[in-house]
């Protein structure tokens, strides 16, 4: 358990460095991810976007961690695109095959969840496009 702590607190030292517009995108991230809590106990996709969330943080802070000479712009942009790739391509796949319940439900938790589901689509399409330009620029 202390070594989970100690490895929080360094990823916490490595966002502190970060520019103020990051901060608050990686903020939003964590709170739309983090409320998948809500409805982890109904719906498969929220239970994936909790675990890929926490195997995210547990990946970045490991690599840093056993590889400490290491980019940590570069690990956090490589492990978000080896992990969030699948689950944007799963999210959206739900999306299109109508495995949402809906928007039209009755049901207002329904609804919630639906809107939920296609923002954290949204947000990773978003996030991977970012991550993707920025790969790109260590190439060129």
């Amino acid at each position: 358990m202390q070594y989970i702590i100690e490895l929080i607190q360094q990823r916490q030292e490595l966002v502190s460095d970060l520019p103020q517009w990051v901060k608050i995108w990686v903020l939003f991230i964590r709170i739309i991810f983090f409320s998948s809590l809500v409805f982890l106990f109904w719906w498969t996709p929220a239970r994936w976007v909790f675990a890929v969330m926490i195997l995210t943080g547990v990946l970045n802070l490991t690599l840093l961690n056993f590889a400490p000479g290491l980019d940590t712009k570069q690990v956090g942009t490589v492990v978000q695109l080896v992990l969030w790739i699948p689950l944007a391509l799963y999210m959206f796949r739900q999306l299109k095959t109508n495995s949402f319940p809906g928007l039209g439900s009755d049901r207002i938790f329904t609804k919630i969840y639906s809107g939920w589901a296609i923002l954290v689509a949204g947000v990773l399409f978003v996030a991977i496009a970012m991550n993707f330009f920025q790969a790109l620029t260590w190439l060129f």
